[in-house]
């Protein structure tokens, strides 16, 4: 796995505590595989010094952009945000946290671009160059193992 991304969502003027367990396994993922970490941050004003502490808690790059439209969720410009940074192709997993914004998301932007989606995983395996998921299922009273037929978001 060579790109992983990292969709990081704010709660006020910080990271939320989702986005870095997520930053964190993306970090873990990459040094296992040789590959990096990109983080997306999209925030009001002041989210540049969160940008900056992305960096500091494993991101390789940040991909941000701070403006006022930003400040407060909104699905539309978020996922125009999104697709249009992951139009490049270059990532090869999206990482995000889940939250109440985050699940619709997630969901629309695997449909526009076209790729898998895991939800609601609690771990990530790599197995032969394959990668899987894991959730819970049953009200947690079961864990599933997933494989995605297509790329994963």
């Amino acid at each position: 796995m060579a790109a992983i991304w990292v969709y990081l969502e704010t709660k006020g003027q910080v990271l939320s505590k989702g986005s870095l367990e997520a930053l964190g396994e993306a970090r873990r993922q990459a040094d296992a595989s040789g590959g990096s970490v990109t983080a997306l941050l999209f925030g009001g004003p002041g989210s540049a010094a969160l940008a900056a502490s992305a960096g500091a808690q494993g991101a390789d790059r940040v991909i941000s952009v701070e403006d006022p439209a930003c400040a407060d969720f909104n699905l539309e410009l978020q996922l125009a945000l999104a697709k249009r940074a992951l139009a490049g192709g270059e990532a090869d997993l999206l990482l995000m946290s889940v939250s109440t914004h985050t699940r619709e998301l997630a969901a629309r932007l695997a449909a526009q671009l076209g790729v898998g989606l895991a939800a609601d995983c609690v771990e990530i395996l790599g197995e032969g160059g394959e990668l899987r998921f894991r959730r819970p299922i049953y009200a947690g009273k079961a864990i599933e193992t997933l494989a995605l037929a297509g790329r994963p978001a």
